[in-house]
């Protein structure tokens, strides 16, 4: 048989096809759990860093300028609706 013969060639191409298919279900179902896994962790920690560097940095300018930005009173409600 010589190397261009369309009948080994298409048996090549099946029987990698068959095992690609077969390596495909095994393989895709892990893959796919790791990605989501690191995803959604990645995501969390995205979050959880903005978060206090907001927090952080909020905090670092109430001590540079020396001035508390939230209301003294224990009435929020008062403060922004007061009485006519």
């Amino acid at each position: 048989m010589n190397d261009t013969d369309p009948l080994q060639e298409g048996l090549v191409k099946s029987l990698l096809g068959f095992f690609g298919v077969i390596a495909a279900a095994k393989l895709l179902p892990k893959l796919l759990g790791y990605t989501v896994r690191r995803f959604v962790f990645g995501l969390l920690s995205e979050v959880i860093w903005v978060v206090l560097a907001s927090l952080l940095t909020e905090k670092i300018a109430r001590k540079l300028t020396g001035r508390d930005p939230s209301p003294e009173s224990n009435d929020p409600v008062g403060e922004a609706f007061p009485e006519p």
